[in-house]
């Protein structure tokens, strides 16, 4: 019981977190209150007019409001250090480290009220960019799945390996490198990708010689696979090869054994991650 409530107040302590590093801005300009730490209940501090677009992070909540910090950001239309000296921070001042002894210098942040209503309709969060580069891990649905034919033919002059296709295939363990192509304002992405799955193949009579088998059924294959995911703003296109490679006298025999299959879609979410979108690292 112990380690389940334990738990439950590290997975708050996460969420309150979060919560806590959001960005957000402001979406029109406004008179806002300088908040007094000393003071916590008092919300009648000067007053000072922010600005459309300025953001800024949650500080904490306090009774009919939130206690917020501006953040430094690059814009045109506003002097950073102006800015950062008015509604940064207030000045520099000099702490005793109990650690080291030492003295150092420590920017004083300033701290201001925004009231509940306001918060609601005047902010909103801001949208964190993709990062240029990610790890990505999930898996791959693969819309077509091509097997090329061979060019051997059978006593009666049927092709031995003919050409098949198969679709909605759903291949595992898929782990690439997200790139940003550079000029597209991080809208267009490559994925290299590879892979290795555990899948069900269709087999039938024709496609296993030496009457291993006498009509249609699923066999296992291990399935190594290799490729890329070209992506705009979502929509990704897919191309990828394979080799499928069934256990047992069927593998031996099945004529598309080892054989290269080729990928292809056009869609959404072609390569999806367990939260919808590709798992990343920032680097």
């Amino acid at each position: 019981m112990k380690t389940i409530i334990t738990t439950l107040c590290f997975i708050l302590s996460i969420q309150l977190s979060a919560q806590k590093n959001e960005i957000y801005k402001l979406t029109r300009s406004m008179a806002i209150t300088s908040y007094d730490v000393l003071k916590p209940n008092d919300t009648s501090g000067v007053k000072v007019t922010a600005q459309k677009g300025w953001q800024f992070v949650e500080d904490h909540k306090i009774k009919g409001g939130i206690v917020l910090s501006f953040l430094k950001w690059d814009n045109n239309e506003t002097k950073n250090d102006s800015f950062y000296a008015d509604y940064k921070t207030i000045n520099k001042s000099r702490i005793l480290s109990k650690k080291t002894k030492e003295i150092k210098e420590e920017e004083q942040i300033k701290l201001f009220f925004l009231s509940d209503a306001n918060f609601k309709r005047f902010t909103e969060i801001v949208e964190k960019k993709e990062p240029k580069r990610s790890f990505v891990t999930g898996a791959l649905t693969i819309p077509i799945k091509l097997r090329p034919g061979g060019s051997a033919v059978d006593e009666d002059g049927n092709r031995i390996r003919p050409f098949d296709f198969t679709g909605e295939i759903n291949v595992g363990l898929s782990v690439g490198w997200r790139l940003a192509v550079k000029g597209t304002d991080n809208k267009l992405f490559v994925i290299p990708a590879v892979g290795l799955n555990l899948t069900s193949v269709s087999i039938d009579e024709n496609t296993v010689r030496n009457d291993i088998i006498s009509s249609s059924t699923n066999a296992s294959s291990l399935s190594p696979f290799i490729g890329g995911v070209f992506e705009y703003d979502g929509f990704q296109m897919l191309l990828m090869t394979g080799w499928d490679h069934l256990s047992g006298r069927v593998g031996e025999n099945w004529v598309y054994q080892g054989k290269p299959w080729y990928g292809l879609g056009l869609g959404f979410n072609i390569f999806n991650t367990k939260a919808g979108k590709p798992e990343n690292k920032d680097e």
